[in-house]
């Protein structure tokens, strides 16, 4: 499961940069819905098994994972671009700062979402022109010399996706005491919203978390199916764990609709039976998340194409490791003590 996100994170370093010749991968777009759907999963799984009737509490540990590393990025951030390295290139950098305080009225739109997440995914649905006037970016209304989106405001343009992460983990809570008939109706009405997001002219709609939840909730499914998984012949588990990195190596999904997503969904069981007590793995599940957040900062137009997905990712890894190391590893300490006092107790003989 760790690795699997690990090639996750560096498939959307990919789609930032340029092909790697003779690689094939899963797209940028579809690795974070294939994001959403593992989350979707193991939020099911600490709900049931550590944060049971502990639910502030596990709001409290999704801010301490998401949070720090993340204005760990922001200060990475400021040091290069104060230090005028030509690592950051173009919009999604240090000069962002600028452009912010020349459009205060922008600027402070943008703050939410830059200092907080929260919004990023809906501030990229706006756009501004020359004028400054905001509107709704659509498919017939694109971008040009004379209208930019608001995407150009966000230091860190892909928390999007952590946006609506942060949506989820609000609703995770409730949809997980479902049963199962219920959670099968909350599955057919985000299913619903997919399909009438997915019929709307905005330019962005698919990073809209009314377009996203489907893949939140065939993830939380899947969990509900552990129990039968745990009880076949591990020969067989091997074989289902194997589905996801073919969807990844070959792009198998191909296209957004949910339904070619539910094979995805039902081999993630398999395959975190088989590696849920793998510590290395979970250490390298643990970088993806400070890469993801990190890559964009060493794009760079004087790297050759042929090479710079590579030198991004080498990068983005080792700013992976710092923050990993120096800011995650201290809070988990913190997280591990919220996990223990929440952890239910052992029902009685």
């Amino acid at each position: 499961m760790g690795l699997l996100r690990l090639l996750l994170s560096f498939a959307v370093v990919i789609a930032h940069t340029h092909p790697i010749p003779g690689v094939t991968v899963i797209g940028g777009s579809k690795s974070v819905m294939f994001f959403f759907v593992m989350s979707g999963f193991y939020m099911h799984l600490v709900l049931d098994r550590q944060y049971r009737d502990h639910c502030r509490v596990f709001y409290l540990n999704r801010f301490l994972r998401l949070f720090p590393a993340y204005w760990a990025t922001l200060l990475i951030i400021m040091l290069i671009g104060l230090s005028g390295s030509p690592l950051i290139d173009g919009g999604f950098s240090f000069n962002v700062a600028a452009r912010n305080f020349g459009n205060s009225a922008i600027g402070l739109l943008a703050a939410i979402p830059n200092l907080f997440i929260f919004g990023a995914d809906f501030l990229r649905q706006l756009a501004v022109d020359h004028k400054g006037n905001l509107a709704v970016w659509r498919n017939t209304n694109p971008e040009s010399i004379f209208k930019n989106g608001l995407y150009i405001y966000l230091w860190v343009p892909q928390i999007w996706s952590v946006s609506n992460e942060l949506l989820f983990y609000i609703a995770a809570p409730l949809v997980a005491r479902l049963r199962l008939v219920f959670l099968g109706g909350v599955l057919g009405g985000v299913w619903w919203m997919h399909s009438c997001a997915s019929a709307g002219d905005l330019a962005w709609r698919h990073l809209l978390p009314n377009y996203n939840f489907i893949y939140f909730m065939l993830g939380m499914a899947s969990y509900r199916a552990l129990p039968i998984f745990a009880r076949c012949p591990k020969s067989g588990l091997i074989v289902l764990a194997c589905v996801p990195f073919a969807y990844f190596a070959l792009d198998g999904l191909s296209s957004h609709a949910p339904w070619t997503w539910l094979p995805l969904a039902v081999c993630i069981p398999p395959l975190f039976l088989l590696t849920k007590n793998w510590s290395v793995d979970r250490f390298v599940g643990n970088l993806s998340y400070p890469v993801y957040l990190t890559h964009f900062i060493f794009t760079s137009r004087a790297t050759p194409p042929e090479f710079q997905a590579a030198i991004v990712m080498g990068m983005a890894v080792v700013s992976g490791l710092l923050i990993h190391l120096l800011v995650e590893r201290p809070i988990d300490t913190w997280r591990n003590r919220l996990k223990q006092k929440s952890a239910p107790s052992a029902p009685a003989a």
